[in-house]
């Protein structure tokens, strides 16, 4: 019989005189402690398959989210910034820093690949995901010091929040790529410093780890950048409109204004959209409006880049290229890195139609180093390009330059028709303008002077009621109106006498004329 039976194991005395119960011991040892590294092991295997699920999972949603909802506000940042592949470049912009260079160079070098579809998604998920993973380290390997264990919960629930906190700030245009590329380095250097064994050691390295990142990384990035940030839809649709028109994709831009909204700046946008598809007076009743400035965003002190840039889209469409150079030059320079890969291109153009190879072989020159932008310029060099996609200087060259003044756009649609009677786009928003306006009599003097297409329902009405108030234009206009636009503006004004001059009545069957719209405050 064993005397040790019913003893704890750890109370066995060092030197067994019963050779029996020293056997029944070291098998029982054994079995636990290979049983017990057995369940660790398990434990650990568990836990790492959990971690990988979540890591797999939470890279996934950031990627789809940044893919399929929030997309259009990366492409925005790539076009507000210019990386250039050239070393006295990069040493004057980056490596002369005092902090920070190598984390900005870094930063601008991956942002300039937003331009590519998917690109960006990729990369600010992976940086995110990144982030996430150091940060379940940070916290795993913190409270292993202090409990003597890791807390798994709640690693994986600082890591989740650290990581939606920098999405919300990745979802601001303006947010530098940078920032989160710092953040990712600041994180880095805790855990690495967190690998001392002894808990003083630990907080004096990543006090000296966070000190030296400052250097290392940039400081001033923090506070540039906000502490928060949230997704803004609104400001996301309003970017994709911007992106989609900076690229000509106008059928997309019509796609995404399908909805009518109050902005303006979707407003501007659909008829521009509608214009370049030669759609613009068919449809200009039929969607709701904001009087003239619907067709053209004010280039005025209560602007911003944005706004600058996106005004230079309409100018640039109907050829009045000095107005489209002052706008896009305003946006650039009101810009947050006081140059931009969009603004830089349209700048080109502008040099290339007014036939300034001075000025549009320096844009030429810079965007040729970029790595993104290095195709669309050789296709944009005379002598280098296969077929050039720019307007023929010929044609829109300006003859003279004149004292423009802020607001005047009737003049300057004007003096754009002058120089070039062939821009139907000119003549289009010319005459839409003056009608939003309800200008009726300019109206009539630019239709004298500069013609007016046939069979366009728009132009009929305004004329009916032009005719309607001076008789002496029948005689050359009234060959130009259609029999049933005759019957529909009596009907009109008969439906108008019935419903005693309410417009709520007749608003079903005459909301989508001109006569509606000039009745309307």
């Amino acid at each position: 019989m064993c005397l040790f039976s019913g003893t704890k194991i750890e109370n066995f005395p060092l030197i067994y005189k019963n050779q029996k119960c020293f056997l029944v011991f070291l098998t029982k040892n054994t079995y636990l402690r290979c049983r017990n590294q057995a369940i660790m092991q398990q434990n650990k295997s568990h836990n790492t398959r959990i971690g990988w699920i979540v890591t797999l999972v939470g890279a996934a949603m950031l990627l789809l989210f940044f893919l399929l909802f929030y997309p259009y506000h990366l492409r925005h940042r790539e076009q507000t910034m210019l990386f250039l592949l050239n070393r006295d470049w990069i040493r004057e912009t980056y490596l002369n820093l005092e902090h920070g260079g190598a984390v900005r160079l870094v930063g601008d070098f991956l942002q300039q690949f937003f331009y590519y579809i998917g690109a960006g998604p990729v990369i600010v998920a992976a940086l995110l995901t990144m982030l996430g993973v150091l940060w379940f380290k940070i916290v795993q390997r913190a409270t292993l010091l202090i409990r003597g264990r890791s807390w798994h919960t709640l690693s994986y629930v600082i890591a989740v929040l650290v990581t939606i906190w920098e999405t919300g700030r990745e979802c601001r245009p303006e947010y530098p790529l940078a920032s989160t590329l710092q953040v990712v380095g600041w994180s880095a250097l805790v855990l690495i410093a967190l690998q001392f064994k002894e808990r003083s050691m630990a907080a004096w390295a990543a006090g000296i780890g966070i000190i030296a990142g400052c250097w290392l990384f940039d400081y001033e990035l923090l506070p540039q950048s906000r502490l928060y940030g949230w997704p803004d839809r609104i400001a996301e649709h309003q970017m994709a409109l911007d992106v989609e028109a900076s690229l000509g994709h106008w059928d997309k831009v019509e796609a995404l204004t399908a909805e009518d909204r109050d902005y303006n700046i979707d407003i501007y946008y659909r008829n521009l959209a509608l214009a370049q598809q030669d759609k613009l007076p068919e449809t200009l009743m039929t969607r709701p409006q904001n009087g003239s400035d619907g067709l053209f965003i004010p280039v005025d002190e209560q602007g911003n880049y944005f706004l600058f840039a996106a005004a230079g889209e309409a100018w640039w469409a109907v050829g009045d290229l000095t107005m489209a150079e002052h706008a896009t030059l305003l946006g650039q320079i009101f810009s947050p890195r006081k140059r931009g890969s969009r603004c830089m291109k349209r700048l080109a153009e502008i040099s290339l139609a007014k036939g300034d190879r001075a000025a549009a072989d320096k844009y030429l020159r810079m965007l040729k180093q970029s790595i993104v932008h290095r195709p669309w310029t050789l296709n944009h060099i005379p002598e280098e390009a296969d077929h050039t996609t720019v307007r023929n200087p010929e044609t829109m060259e300006q003859p003279k330059d004149t004292l423009r003044l802020a607001g005047e756009v009737r003049l300057y649609l004007r003096s754009t028709l002058d120089n070039h009677p062939d821009q139907a786009m000119a003549l289009q928003y010319l005459l839409c303008y003056d009608l939003l306006y309800k200008d009726l009599l300019s109206f009539t003097s630019d239709v004298q002077h500069y013609g007016c297409p046939c069979n366009v329902r728009l132009y009929e009405e305004a004329m009916l009621v032009v005719m309607a108030s001076r008789p002496e234009m029948r005689e050359a206009w009234q060959p130009l109106v259609r029999h049933e636009t005759y019957e529909d503006f009596e009907a009109f004004n008969q439906a108008l006498i019935d419903g005693q001059g309410h417009l709520d009545k007749i608003q079903s069957r005459f909301g989508e004329t001109y006569w509606f719209y000039l009745r309307k405050k």
